[in-house]
């Protein structure tokens, strides 16, 4: 199952398709707090959050799941990519950083590999 986080409605409802029509099973959360509930409730095997959301932003949403599941692959987008928030994604040990606009080819491999 992978959980999707991002607050544009229009970009995680598209990432739900693409990766449903891939055969995944998706839940969508609408910002970083809503993620931590679906987390706490269903067993997630990917997150995909985005970085900058109200609220629980995508850096501090990785860090709490590391408290609750230190093995749940999280992986970062950001359409403001800075070295700062890049260097706490390795420091609380995010499987990957993607930058926006999408590639869904990457996010495939990224997907595959986490």
């Amino acid at each position: 199952m992978i959980l999707i986080a991002d607050d544009d409605d229009s970009l995680r409802r598209s990432l739900a398709r693409h990766l449903r029509a891939a055969g995944h099973a998706v839940i969508e959360a609408t910002n970083g707090k809503h993620a931590l509930d679906v987390l706490r409730e269903h067993e997630i095997d990917i997150l995909l959050t985005d970085i900058t959301m109200p609220d629980l932003d995508g850096v501090e949403l990785l860090r709490q799941v590391r408290e609750l599941n230190p093995d749940v692959p999280v992986i970062l987008m950001t359409g403001l990519p800075a070295i700062s928030t890049a260097m706490k994604a390795v420091q609380y040990g995010a499987s990957d950083y993607l930058t926006k606009p999408l590639d869904l080819e990457k996010l495939d491999d990224s997907i595959r590999r986490a």
